[in-house]
């Protein structure tokens, strides 16, 4: 696969297929309902729970908002199984964690970095996943697993007012890590990357033998990972076209 930029063929390399866009796109569409009906929800229980008044005038609730906001938790809690078998159906589990310490270690760094607390994104991880892509996938996986469980425990009216926390917990941790994913793509002002999960499903040949050289390695053979931990500087910045001829 290629694209033209500037009058020349430029190579590109498949991360996403067809059908694991949809599930990002389809996954992005439920959600967001999903987050609003239960975050009116729980405004609705906090006011009834200790009677505060006058809370619920600007975004109301209407009629079935709880069967609506089930059957969404329903769709989001499918769409995210079978994004989840969708990579565990991959021969090389590239989303599943190599080395927890250092995956974390990762994540920790880019928190950093998100918040401007770091001046460089982290490093070293030039897999087809970035380490705290790969750790925020892992979270996520168990925060809906936790939803599901809990919304269950709701449901059947076990645990009462404890489910509803542990269920408001669970969907909290779930808009962190997805906020946390979004910034620190926002944050590195990586369009490319956000084509490639939303739209094109490919990255230039040249950015996945920058940042992800590890990955390019495997598919092309032949490229030694530079041992300099800051080996996203070794090329010139704005200069595809050593970038391709290399």
């Amino acid at each position: 696969m290629a694209e033209e930029k500037k009058g020349r063929a430029v190579e590109e390399i498949k991360r996403y297929d067809g059908t694991v866009i949809g599930a990002h796109w389809v996954f992005l569409i439920l959600f967001i309902p999903f987050l609003y009906t239960g975050l009116l929800l729980f405004r609705d229980w906090f006011e009834h729970t200790y009677h505060i008044h006058g809370i619920n005038y600007i975004f109301q609730s209407w009629e079935g908002i709880e069967t609506t906001h089930v059957y969404l938790g329903i769709g989001v809690l499918v769409i995210g199984l079978v994004h989840i078998l969708m990579h565990i159906g991959q021969k090389e589990k590239p989303i599943l964690p190599k080395n927890v310490g250092a995956d974390l270690g990762a994540n920790i760094h880019n928190i950093l970095y998100i918040f401007h607390l770091a001046p460089t994104a982290e490093r070293g991880a030039g897999e087809k996943y970035k380490r705290h892509q790969r750790m925020t996938y892992v979270a996520t996986v168990y925060c809906l697993i936790l939803s599901a469980l809990t919304g269950l425990w709701l449901w059947s009216g076990w645990m009462g007012d404890m489910a509803l926390i542990m269920h408001v917990i669970a969907g909290l941790l779930i808009v962190f890590l997805s906020g946390y994913r979004s910034r620190s793509l926002i944050r590195r002002h990586d369009a490319i990357a956000l084509r490639s999960i939303f739209v094109k499903g490919a990255m230039p040949a040249w950015y996945v033998k920058k940042h992800h050289f590890l990955w390019y390695r495997e598919l092309k053979g032949g490229y030694k990972a530079p041992k300099d931990p800051g080996y996203e500087k070794l090329l010139p910045k704005d200069d595809e076209a050593e970038a391709v001829e290399g």
